[in-house]
């Protein structure tokens, strides 16, 4: 172990935070510092797509603690920020986030919440998100719990031909689109989209879904896993099973036939793009690419790159190596690293020069040239279709760096 630290990952603030902003009618409150509530909701706003969103915009408001509160407690201090939201929002929820420097301290954020509630008869949900009990992840696993505890333990009777989609954050549903517009024409009904935005009513039907699809793991797993144990309610897919042509088709196959609905419905779609990849194929021959990027989209755009004939070199994954996906791994790349030091990545990169380099982490491999895309990222045909046009946009312009904006 070194004495220093390059630091690159985020907190379990930032992560349960993500998670609760899409909820309508509620307001997100941070008890700490400005400084935790600029960045995380700078984070928040652009990587959940509410700064490209036309419909939502969530209200993340912050205590703004003072050196007196560090000494002496915040209590005051949160009074008053939960009296002027009550009087200024009329919310059906607040969540209120601790941060590092009330955990320190201990402050009493669930009395404090208690009165508050009987006070305004307002639902106050306390979210213990200290940034150093880990990274987004973290805050991920401590959402699906609240989340799951605070709106989803009501059965309900169940609703033919439905689905819950979990782990959608875009504001928009823009990375869902593809998958959404099969299931309406199937005729399977989505009940909740979480946590992208949505309503309490959507939170509390949830648990009347015949299946829930899993979008990110990372995200939803833990979620998925709830409904399972509770409620009976399978799940399907975890990891970068909707990218590329035959991991996609495949995961629509078991959606459609698990409601017992036609696959035909995009079978042309299939077509097209099995056309596509075989004449653009020539063009993508002898390139290589490196991939730095989380679980997720490293599986996906392995495939993806795959199968348009271009080797993966290299590629580093930021997860937990606890869980063994170390053979899917191998199927794409010889080479393979999880959570090394990023200054080695950046000599992996000055040493291979690919012609591709992927990353959803920029801090990892900064200061080297980036695209900066794009709304809707790759899942399914249509985004391994947009995904052909870029890299063959980099080639024709000579570069040979593309950055993914979604976490």
């Amino acid at each position: 172990m070194k004495h220093y630290s390059e630091g690159y990952k985020s907190c379990s603030l930032f992560g349960s935070l993500r998670y609760f902003t899409g909820v309508r009618d509620t307001v997100c409150l941070i008890h700490g510092p400005q400084g935790c509530t600029f960045f995380n909701r700078n984070a928040v706003y652009h990587l959940n797509g509410y700064n490209r969103s036309n419909h939502f915009i969530p209200r993340i408001f912050t205590t703004s603690f003072s050196e007196d509160d560090v000494i002496f407690g915040g209590r005051t201090t949160l009074l008053q920020a939960i009296d002027e939201i009550v009087a200024d929002f009329h919310p059906r929820c607040i969540f209120l986030f601790n941060c590092c420097v009330t955990e320190v301290i201990g402050e009493d954020v669930e009395g404090i919440a208690r009165e508050q509630e009987k006070k305004y008869n307002t639902r106050i949900i306390v979210l213990h998100s200290a940034g150093f009990k880990g990274d987004h992840k973290a805050g991920f696993i401590m959402a699906c719990d609240t989340m799951f505890r605070e709106f989803c333990s009501k059965p309900i009777s169940s609703v033919p031909d439905s689905v819950n989609i979990l782990g959608e954050f875009n504001a928009d549903k823009q990375t869902s689109q593809e998958l959404r517009g099969y299931l309406e024409k199937a005729g399977i009904r989505v009940l909740s989209c979480i946590p992208s935005v949505c309503t309490v009513e959507e939170l509390e039907v949830s648990t009347g879904a015949q299946l829930n699809i899993v979008y990110c793991g990372n995200a939803a797993r833990r979620l998925a896993q709830h409904f399972e144990d509770v409620y009976g309610t399978p799940y399907i897919a975890s990891w970068g099973e909707y990218y590329g042509l035959d991991a996609s088709k495949e995961m629509y196959d078991r959606i459609l036939k698990f409601f017992g609905k036609s696959t035909e419905i995009y079978k042309e779609d299939y077509r097209r793009l099995a056309d596509l990849i075989q004449a653009k194929k020539p063009i993508f021959q002898g390139k290589r690419a490196m991939i730095v990027s989380g679980m997720k989209r490293a599986l996906g755009y392995g495939k993806i790159f795959q199968e348009l004939g271009i080797q993966v070199t290299y590629i580093y994954s930021e997860f937990e190596c606890s869980m063994d996906l170390t053979e899917e791994f191998r199927k794409l790349s010889d080479d393979v690293d999880c959570n090394i030091a990023p200054s080695y990545l950046r000599e992996r990169i000055d040493a291979e020069k690919p012609d591709f380099l992927l990353s959803t982490l920029p801090e990892l491999v900064a200061p080297y040239p980036f695209i900066k895309i794009l709304e809707k990222d790759y899942e399914g045909f249509s985004g391994m279709e947009r995904m052909i046009c870029v890299l063959e946009d980099i080639l024709v312009k000579g570069k040979n760096s593309l950055y993914i904006t979604l976490l």
